[in-house]
């Protein structure tokens, strides 16, 4: 008996039902065309999109309020009996809003809700979670409803609830309709306000020498506070190559700010070349400096760093950012071994433009670290960039209160539109970094640093827990605190970027136009772009339409035909939705510590001057007595 063998493959299949495929491929072709026809024909019979997202946006710069939003598809396709007079269309959203007023007046009356709707009204229900309005759900938020309790009358001025990221993006949509392509013209439509203007101007302008002694004598006071502090000992290390002039404005401020949080020691590693500058900070009691240039470094120290670039196969020999990352690790490795024999706990790298901002309810930096579990081997802080608002600022620590946020700190809605709010020619939201700093334990087996944001060290028995079973070296990333960057917060930072970053042949090169020989000196595309606008003197325009959010700012957008730039309108309306949506914040805190410190600074120094004249009378009196005794008039 011979039994049948099949052998059912895909071209076999095809061979015996051609027509049949055929046949199915033209009726689904058919039924997709169809559907095609009907929603095209159902798009053209609908209003315009609108993102408004409340009646009562009103802003004179960006025009009248924007007219009531399109009921949503659905609606189209339920029968109501609720139907207008002159016709048998659907109940659309005017009649929707019809019935919802008198939902509210009978609210109102009853005292009682209603859960119920119009016979063969439903309420739909958006499959979106991003919490932006769209063509879908435009229509049925119910911009005239609002919660309403017995305590609160119909005319009650209490605002609704507001979506503020429909808000931002109905914004957003407005400026492109101004939208313009004459670089010209958005050159000079920016505003410059002055410090004067926003009521910002500083307490401490830095340009004060006299008072140097004083803050010195007020830091070693601090210090000698936190000597006493027992819980946690926390050390932070810096690198700098300010002269006399840039201690004073740079790193005085900074160590006050850092040792009133709590900080015990900070190891800076010095890369200049001012006598003056060492001198100065050789007087603060808790600080230590790691020399690698003469005169001030012995012949051990130079020949250490020597070995260490010439050890460093990743940056080492390369100049501009590269050879700063390279004295940074050694630096890093010094303070490591230094503040192991000085009893320190906590090692942190930051840079003197770096404020750390400790969110905890005793605002203590020491409180942050003393919190830590002991399995926790490293802890990474996330930055916040400062926000400059007017062009002229002399002290960033004070008149830098605008910070843009991080992406770990804010909501996916807020994070979909923060890159439709970068100014200028900015690539990110973020400008420099955004992968925060680090803080280490000082024991740890192996401690070191992995470039400037990172520590690494060796798996632990120490270090395990259900979740590491295995002991594994991991950064712990904190959610409340963060780093406040001062970055590029002046217009000098920018100017003055060709002449400390690269040697000189790179500005030779930016002149021409050799950007790929002017890349090899940089890590980060921001610090190139200000290099070469400082070297063919463009740095005043790149301050200001990449950095300064003022009135008539750029911003890159597009419409449906062309790309182009669209201007800031009502910049203080903007940065509310900026601040409501948390793209933004406002942190004063660092500010108020700084004038409650300069308020101490000044005291001191009026009390001295004082002491000082009260001693130069005595002086002069006793002078005239032994004039007379002598006879000399």
């Amino acid at each position: 008996m011979r039994i049948a063998r099949h052998n059912f493959t895909l071209s076999s299949i095809f061979r015996r039902h051609t027509r049949t495929i055929v046949f199915v491929g033209l009726f689904l072709q058919i039924l997709l065309v169809v559907r095609i026809l009907r929603a095209h024909r159902r798009d053209e019979r609908a209003p315009q999109e609108d993102y408004s997202p409340n009646s009562n946006f009103q802003t004179s710069d960006l025009g009248d309020p924007p007219p009531p939003p399109p009921p949503p598809k659905k609606f189209s396709r339920v029968p109501n009996p609720y139907q207008k007079r002159e016709g048998n269309r659907n109940c659309d959203c005017e009649c929707m809003n019809e019935w919802i007023d008198g939902e509210v007046d009978s609210i109102l009356k009853s005292g009682q809700f209603s859960e119920s709707l119009p016979q063969g009204v439903e309420w739909y229900e958006s499959t979106e979670d991003t919490g932006v309005l769209s063509e879908e759900t435009a229509g049925i938020r119910l911009r005239n409803a609002r919660l309403v309790d017995e305590d609160v009358k119909r005319d009650s001025s209490i605002p609704g609830v507001e979506d503020v990221y429909a808000q931002l993006k109905y914004y957003l949509i407005e400026i492109v309709r101004d939208m313009t392509t004459n670089m010209t013209y958005v050159k000079q439509a920016q505003h410059k306000p002055t410090s004067k203007e926003l009521g910002i101007e500083p307490w401490d302008d830095m340009e004060d020498m006299k008072s140097i002694p004083f803050r010195i004598k007020l830091i070693n006071e601090l210090a000698s506070r936190n000597r006493k502090n027992v819980e946690s000992k926390v050390c932070i290390y810096t690198t700098s190559a300010a002269g006399f002039m840039g201690v004073r404005k740079e790193l005085l401020p900074w160590i006050q700010y850092h040792t009133e949080m709590g900080i015990s020691h900070f190891y800076v590693l010095y890369d200049g070349s001012d006598a003056k500058a060492v001198e100065v900070l050789n007087g603060i009691d808790h600080l230590t400096l790691i020399h690698i240039h003469s005169p001030f470094a012995t012949p051990t120290d130079n020949a250490k760093f020597r070995v260490w670039t010439k050890l460093h196969k990743q940056w080492g020999g390369k100049p501009g950012n590269f050879e700063l990352m390279v004295k940074q690790g050694y630096g890093t490795r010094e303070a490591l071994n230094i503040s192991s024999v000085d009893g320190m706990e906590w090692l942190m790298h930051m840079d003197p433009d770096e404020f750390f901002y400790p969110d905890n309810p005793s605002f203590s930096l020491i409180t942050e670290f003393a919190k830590q579990p002991s399995y926790v081997s490293s802890v990474r802080f996330m930055n916040f960039e400062g926000q400059p608002e007017v062009g002229d600022i002399k002290n960033r620590f004070e008149q830098v209160t605008l910070f843009r946020a991080h992406k770990h700190f804010i909501t996916p809605e807020a994070y979909a539109l923060r890159n439709k709010c970068k100014l200028g020619d900015n690539k990110s939201f973020l400008v420099l970094y955004a992968n925060g700093k680090s803080a280490v334990r000082v024991d740890a087996e192996g401690a070191r640093q992995l470039g400037p944001h990172y520590f690494k060290g060796n798996d632990s028995e120490r270090w395990k827990t259900p979740e590491n079973p295995m002991g594994e070296w991991r950064d712990k990333v904190s959610n409340t605190s963060y780093l406040l960057h001062y970055a590029y917060s002046q217009l000098s930072d920018v100017e003055q970027k060709a002449h400390r970053s690269c040697p000189p042949e790179y500005v030779e090169a930016a002149i021409k136009g050799n950007k790929a020989k002017v890349q090899s000196c940089f890590v980060i595309d921001f610090d190139r772009d200000a290099f070469l606008a400082a070297s063919v003197g463009e740095h005043e325009d790149f301050f200001f339409s990449r950095m300064v959010l003022s009135e008539g700012a750029r911003i890159k957008c597009r419409n449906a035909r062309t790309k182009g730039w669209c201007l800031v309108k009502n910049v203080e309306y903007f940065k509310a939705l900026l601040l409501k949506t948390g793209l933004i914040r406002r942190v004063r805190e660092p500010q108020q510590i700084l004038r409650s410190h300069e308020s101490i600074i000044r005291l001191m120094m009026k009390t001295d001057s004082k002491q000082s004249e009260e001693n130069s009378i005595s002086k002069r009196g006793g002078l005239q007595v032994v004039c007379v005794l002598m006879g000399i008039h």
